[in-house]
């Protein structure tokens, strides 16, 4: 039979293995946590500078499209005011 000793010894190496695997799946998964981490954080900077891109590409077409309309506007009044002028004499 086992004595106490012998029982002792048994459970300390039980504890021990039990420590270990616990380590290991804790750094194992730290490793994993932190890997999904970065390839998550480097996705959602490329989506942010992507829609930052398409932003400010729309911006500036919106940009030179108001620009087009007052320049066509300014146009037109004048054309109006010509027209109305010729129309006086």
């Amino acid at each position: 039979m086992f004595d106490i000793d012998d029982i002792k010894k048994l459970l300390h190496a039980k504890r021990k293995r039990f420590i270990m695997n616990t380590n290991a799946s804790v750094q194992s998964i730290n490793l994993i946590t932190e890997h999904v981490w970065k390839t998550q954080e480097e996705q959602r900077q490329k989506l942010y500078r992507e829609y930052s891109q398409q932003f400010l590409t729309l911006f500036l077409e919106w940009d030179i499209s108001v620009q087009e309309t007052k320049e066509e506007e300014e146009k037109l009044a004048v054309g109006i005011r010509l027209n109305f002028l010729i129309n006086l004499l």
